[in-house]
């Protein structure tokens, strides 16, 4: 497992480049930890979905709201109420602009996916260049608590990653707010840090 500090220069393309191998990496989020693969790498998705001991549906992280609405089909007034909210601690479920595109561990019910724009500032160095979507769930094993430390991911994960983000201890998190839309018609499918109803 190679570690690096998020402030490292390096940081960025050494995860872009973890990605693209089909690796596995431990990152930074507005929430928690996130473990994640690139989301178009079947074999690195399996691989997920042993070390957290549990299948799909898993959330998909993308930089900006552009990048969502090529992922998600969403109406106007859905967009206009989306937009104050990210980047920020919630997960927009919709659906699937292009289902045949994603892997099944990906999709929910009814070819529905699951988006997150993570509001941290190495999150933002990340996708300043860089397109493309990876898959984001909880750094720890299903059942286990979320790890919040770089040392305790270390020593829980080490042998299962390739790449550990250090972004320092991270605050305690209920995780990212849930929220299925749909025509203006909003659900709360998990209550997180995101404030809800806004």
């Amino acid at each position: 497992m190679i570690q690096l500090k998020a402030d490292d220069p390096k940081s960025a393309a050494t995860f872009r480049d973890c990605m693209e191998a089909g690796g596995l990496a431990v990152y930074p989020t507005d929430t928690l930890y996130g473990l994640g693969v690139a989301a178009d790498n079947g074999a690195a998705i399996k691989r997920l979905e042993r070390v957290k001991g549990r299948g799909g549906p898993f959330s998909v992280m993308t930089g900006s709201v552009s990048g969502l609405e090529k992922i998600l089909l969403v109406h106007q007034e859905d967009r206009d109420k989306i937009r104050p909210m990210l980047p920020g601690p919630y997960a927009i479920i919709g659906p699937a602009r292009f289902p045949g595109q994603w892997h099944a561990s990906l999709l929910g019910p009814d070819d529905t996916l699951s988006v997150r724009i993570g509001n941290h500032p190495w999150l933002t160095r990340l996708f300043a260049d860089w397109e493309k979507t990876m898959i984001t769930t909880s750094a720890n094993r299903t059942g286990e608590p979320a790890l919040q430390s770089p040392g305790d991911i270390a020593a829980r994960l080490s042998e299962d990653i390739d790449l550990l983000i250090d972004g320092g201890d991270l605050a305690p998190s209920k995780g990212s707010t849930m929220l299925k839309i749909g025509a203006g018609q909003w659900q709360l499918l998990r209550q997180g840090d995101g404030a809800w109803p806004l």
